[in-house]
């Protein structure tokens, strides 16, 4: 099992990491099918730490979040398709006559259930998270290198960050042959007469090289990553002429990209809700959604108001930055449930088909939507490509003789509530009190 997950080099190295992906993938899908919902938390822990053992020191492309997906998603599928024939427990069955008449588990249960299921998931995921970064911005966020960069903009900013200089082709061509290449092209088609101060700084030694080096190289790489965000920048604001204000916009980028880390740890919650929205269970949703918020509650106000502060500071305001945070991370949940509705709207529209309800559903869910949903205008909306890209999905014929992983799926076994809550009681997840009360198993054991 100790074989690497990412591995380069021989071809033979590639594949067999690629078949070991592919055999825990099917496990992962298949485990919960039979019951065995602790045996898939296990499984998961473990390639999350295989894979851990065998990634660089530097960033690499991870596939944990596929297993990671694959696992929940089909955790819950297992739980809600045999809780439909889990009666209700004694204080809740209803009794009609001298007879009691045992009901089907409620959906507030099932709900219940799920939130505990998923607890030592939710801490595997925020594990990961942990070890992983986002996107540059978040080199930023310490307040020494935030600073670095806010003098550095401000002292040099005039010549190197201005709409001229920062076009995507211009960007890529920077990193692409290296902040040095760079540098030496600015000495190169220097004018005699105008000076410039980056340059004058590097030949007195009052700024290291190494220093301008790294601190070019975030910044474009951040400008890269964000170019969305930049052409906004550029857009709707005046500052954006001036290259010694760039700083204004990594701002608002860093605010971004705090909201982007909790939505991200968020990830478990929203894959559940989405399993719940295609399973059409109403009361589950709402109780879900209602849990959800109470949890995300006070972390959303303080994001937004970081935002407020900074767009009073600055006199600006990049309206995607602001949709983005005043989703207070339950919008995605509104396009989850658009995303339930669309396999009937396609289904009905392919049938021409007069009236839908589904499609007024529909309807109705965008029109909520976009009550408190402006936009840039520039370009797409997230949320608006993700629908697109189902439809596209739902509307191209399967491809003949193409074998996908649900196509090997194994006859679902019918488990108890009984069952859910041994493996409950049992599963190995303790709470960080309980965790350094006990001592840690043998490596060998690990």
């Amino acid at each position: 099992l100790y074989v690497p997950l990412d591995v380069g080099g021989h071809p033979k190295q590639v594949l067999a990491a690629r078949l070991l992906q592919s055999d825990i993938r099917f496990l992962l899908q298949q485990l919960p099918r039979l019951g065995l919902l602790k045996e898939t938390w296990h499984l998961l822990r473990t390639a999350h730490r295989m894979e851990k053992a065998s990634r660089p020191a530097e960033m690499a492309v991870t596939e944990f979040d596929r297993l990671f997906r694959t696992a929940v998603r089909s955790t819950v599928e297992s739980v809600l398709r045999c809780a439909t024939q889990w009666p209700h427990d004694e204080k809740n069955t209803q009794r009609v006559g001298t007879e009691s008449q045992s009901t089907s588990f409620s959906q507030e249960q099932v709900v219940e259930l799920l939130q505990r299921l998923l607890a030592p998931f939710v801490e595997e995921w925020i594990a990961h998270s942990q070890s992983m970064r986002l996107s540059a911005v978040e080199s930023m966020k310490r307040e020494p290198v935030w600073n670095d960069v806010c003098g550095f903009i401000s002292k040099y900013g005039a010549d190197l960050f201005h709409a001229k200089m920062l076009t995507l082709g211009n960007v890529r061509a920077i990193l692409h042959n290296g902040i040095p290449w760079f540098l030496n092209f600015l000495a190169e088609s220097r004018d005699p007469i105008r000076s410039v101060p980056l340059l004058d700084d590097l030949d007195s030694g009052t700024l290291e090289l190494e220093t301008a080096e790294h601190l070019l190289e975030l910044i474009y790489t951040t400008v890269v990553d964000k170019f969305d965000r930049f052409l906004e920048y550029n857009t709707t604001t005046t500052q954006s002429d001036y290259g010694e204000k760039f700083f204004y916009l990594l701002d608002f980028l860093r605010i971004e990209a705090d909201y982007d880390r909790d939505a991200w740890n968020f990830t478990p919650l929203n894959l559940t809700h989405q399993v719940l929205c295609q399973w059409n269970l109403p009361d589950a949703i709402a109780a879900w959604e209602r849990s959800f918020e109470k949890r995300c509650r006070e972390s959303s106000a303080n994001h937004l108001k970081k935002l407020q502060v900074i767009e009073k500071k600055y006199g600006m305001r990049l309206p995607s930055v602001s949709d983005r945070l005043r989703e207070r991370f339950t919008k995605p949940l509104a396009v989850n449930r658009m995303m339930s509705h669309l396999p009937q709207v396609v289904a009905d529209a392919k049938a021409q088909r007069t009236e839908s309800p589904t499609f007024e559903q529909l309807r109705m869910e965008i029109d909520a939507y976009l009550v408190d949903t402006t936009g840039s205008g520039i370009e797409l909306p997230a949320w608006m490509q993700n629908l697109d890209k189902e439809v596209s999905r739902l509307n191209q014929p399967a491809a003949p003789n193409t074998m996908q992983d649900t196509d090997l799926n194994i006859p679902p076994r019918q488990f108890s509530l009984s069952d859910v809550e041994q493996q409950l009681s049992s599963w190995q997840h303790l709470t960080p009190r309980k965790r350094s009360a006990k001592k840690k198993p043998p490596r060998d054991e690990k």
